[in-house]
């Protein structure tokens, strides 16, 4: 009997998560969204130390804070960065890239449920190695959005 109400329970709770959808998988992310945006909710950041045209092998490192980050960023190579914040429910994750030249920098934002599954990734990249004869300081943009099902193999993208 115990055996039989474990699967049915089990059942149960696979068939609700698999019957998430963007628009509920949105509203999972925002508090987290929001919360990596207030000033009082200090992330852990990390940072890629290694020289991209030398080193075969990242150099990660766990930076005491966005001083030390700063500081890095000047001394070191910090081309690629991640901030880390954990709350009840599920986890933000922010990773910015960029390049020596600086022509381009894409910013990352995962969404992880409490399980550690991708629940969103939002993926915006900038370049400003467009041309314009009107404006030669020209951004051009895209935003990749994924949606990911729980304990799944595929996901939604919206470009």
């Amino acid at each position: 009997m115990m055996f039989t109400s474990m699967t049915v329970l089990l059942a149960a709770a696979l068939a609700s998560r698999a019957a998430e959808t963007p628009s509920s998988i949105d509203t999972f992310c925002l508090p987290l969204a929001k919360y990596t945006e207030r000033k009082q909710s200090i992330p852990q950041i990390l940072a890629d130390l290694s020289n991209p045209e030398a080193d075969k092998v990242a150099r990660w490192r766990s930076l005491k804070n966005k001083a030390d980050l700063d500081r890095h960023a000047k001394e070191d190579n910090a081309y690629t960065q991640a901030f880390v914040w954990t709350q009840a429910g599920g986890t933000a994750v922010i990773m910015y890239f960029t390049s020596p030249s600086g022509d381009w920098a894409e910013y990352d934002n995962y969404c992880y449920r409490a399980d550690g599954s991708l629940a969103r990734s939002v993926s915006p990249l900038n370049t400003f190695n467009a041309y314009s004869e009107e404006d030669d300081q020209l951004v051009v943009s895209r935003i990749r959005t994924r949606h990911s099902r729980p304990m799944a193999r595929s996901s939604v993208s919206r470009s």
